[in-house]
């Protein structure tokens, strides 16, 4: 879908830059975050802003380079009160889901979930992308939902780089991935008034921002751009004061940006690691939901797998871990006897170190290591492969297939739990 820019004339370059100057109401760098094999930059909640218009979460994603065998592993985790935005500028990245869905993302295409009261999705490098040396560059955002729809359905919707509305002239190319803007409405289905775009800029390409949103922001992906010929490199957010005409320029080697905002919310939100939420007892109740594990009885399931063998009466596999799949029968009750372990040795020890996710995360994380690293070690005493990809929840030890469950008992029961206290 193809559009023009010129109903919506360039800005005069003396008066309106004059009135930019102090348009920028606020600027923020990101926190850059190492998580193993990329970086990420954090720009959204920021110390004094924790949303532009809706979008209450924004991280840049890489660039990053992989070489074989390596990609993302993002496990499986919970969401509530929001809808998550996936937007790829190079590689790709694989979305599973509690509601069955099983997407890999193309660069301008868009992944929209709406979590509403609760869902669980991984994020992963595909197992096909992995066999040779690969990118990834993007932007993950998340959209606060109004109070009215946070308890919500979850929903899951996935639109193509080619149904996205696409914006040119001169020297200006706009795709619009969600929401409202320069005449033309993306097809997710959002929840409040919203715009978030994808620009291109040629070098000294001119840019005007919407000015019919209540709040607006932009994000410089890669290059420079100029306001009231003040530069700003790479990596720089600008949030900008309401109703005011804002012109940006791009700089001598052209600018790849992100814009985004729309309506305020009715209030602010209160965030705990995946939750967003009007009230504290909400973030509190799903956080109990999740301590519970009780997959697919409560708020939360996990993302089905592939089975393990092709059929239709092959069982549905749970993704869990990174490198294994287990029957949640099997897996919850020992990591739930680790993380009682832990707490009494808290308790017994006078120990208060935090983590994050509480006891479960916890001990979720050490089992998930702990059978990693036993895997490595069968594997290297295995005489010939299995031919099981990682995941089936088997593997080779000693002449002898054994379920990765039995690791998990074994380890549920090791004094070294209380070294975790």
């Amino acid at each position: 879908m193809e559009a023009h820019l010129s109903w919506n004339p360039s800005l005069d370059p003396v008066c309106p830059d004059a009135v930019a100057v102090d348009s920028i109401e606020m600027l923020i760098v990101p926190r850059a975050r190492d998580i193993g094999d990329f970086e990420v930059r954090r720009a959204l909640p920021a110390p004094k802003r924790q949303m532009v218009g809706p979008f209450i979460f924004f991280d840049q994603m890489g660039p990053a380079e992989f070489v074989s065998g390596r990609g993302v592993d993002v496990r499986p985790h919970p969401h509530i009160g929001l809808a998550t935005v996936t937007y790829l500028f190079s590689g790709e990245i694989q979305h599973r889901d509690s509601l069955g869905s099983n997407q890999i993302i193309l660069p301008g295409a868009v992944n929209w979930m709406v979590a509403g009261r609760g869902v669980t999705h991984s994020e992963r490098t595909s197992a096909a992308t992995r066999k040779a040396p690969h990118s990834l560059f993007g932007i993950q955002t998340w959209v606060a939902l109004p109070e009215a729809q946070e308890d919500a359905q979850p929903s899951f919707e996935h639109h193509s780089k080619e149904s996205l509305p696409l914006i040119e002239n001169d020297g200006v190319s706009v795709r619009l991935i969600l929401g409202r803007a320069y005449g033309q409405t993306a097809p997710v289905h959002v929840f409040s008034e919203a715009f978030y775009a994808d620009i291109d800029l040629k070098p000294g390409g001119r840019l005007p921002l919407p000015d019919d949103h209540e709040d607006r922001g932009l994000y410089v992906v890669e290059g420079s751009i100029s306001v009231a010929g003040q530069a700003f490199e790479s990596g720089r957010m600008m949030v900008f004061r309401p109703r005011d005409r804002i012109s940006v320029a791009a700089g001598p080697t052209g600018a790849r940006l992100i814009i985004l905002g729309g309506a305020t919310l009715g209030g602010p939100r209160y965030i705990w690691w995946n939750f967003v939420g009007s009230s504290r007892d909400r973030i509190e109740a799903a956080k109990e939901q999740w301590r519970k594990a009780d997959w697919g009885r409560g708020l939360f399931d996990l993302p089905p797998c592939r089975p393990a063998r092709e059929g239709p009466t092959a069982p549905v596999l749970r993704d869990v871990t990174e490198q294994s799949v287990f029957d949640r029968r099997q897996f919850v009750k020992p990591t739930l006897c680790v993380a009682k372990r832990i707490d009494e040795n808290r308790a017994r020890f006078g120990s208060h170190r935090p983590h994050r996710g509480g006891s479960f995360a916890l001990a979720l994380d050490y089992l998930s290591a702990s059978i990693r690293r036993r895997l490595r070690c069968e594997r290297r005493r295995t005489i010939g492969h299995c031919g099981r990809e990682p995941g089936e929840g088997w593997c080779h030890a000693k002449g002898r297939a054994h379920p990765v469950a039995a690791i998990v008992k074994e380890l549920a029961g090791e004094e070294r739990i209380r070294a975790l206290a």
